[in-house]
């Protein structure tokens, strides 16, 4: 599932307006997978991470937004770990809290479905 790759790449490498890339992201990854949306927007974070340093505090503050605003389609241990070291962990962590509780949330929904269906399942028996 690798076509995405070359193409945010480029359109981050080549736009000016990276509000727009974000949006072709969004877009690409509506009604995907998690595991789909999470490599959409790893792909978009590495290549904006990779952009020039003369767009580094504008860079910053971009990803900061989009951490936050898609939280639930980002994979933070991953994006941790591909983050530059110097970016403050404090402007991140609402990004954090956002993606723990929507796993939390998650997690729990899919246990409640399951006590569900074993109820169910036990009333048919």
């Amino acid at each position: 599932m690798g076509y995405f790759e070359k193409a945010i790449a480029l359109m981050v490498e080549k736009e000016k307006d990276l509000e727009e890339v974000e949006k072709f992201c969004s877009n690409l990854a509506k009604n995907k997978s998690r595991e789909v949306r999470c490599s959409i927007f790893h792909t978009f974070i590495c290549a904006v991470i990779q952009l020039e340093e003369s767009t580094k505090k504008s860079r910053f503050q971009f990803l900061v937004g989009v951490l936050t605003k898609h939280a639930p389609d980002i994979n933070m241990a991953k994006t941790l770990e591909i983050l530059p070291p110097s970016w403050p962990l404090e402007v991140i962590a609402p990004a954090l809290v956002g993606n723990l509780r929507e796993t939390l949330s998650t997690s729990r929904h899919t246990q409640i479905k399951k006590g569900l269906v074993k109820s169910h399942n036990l009333r048919v028996s």
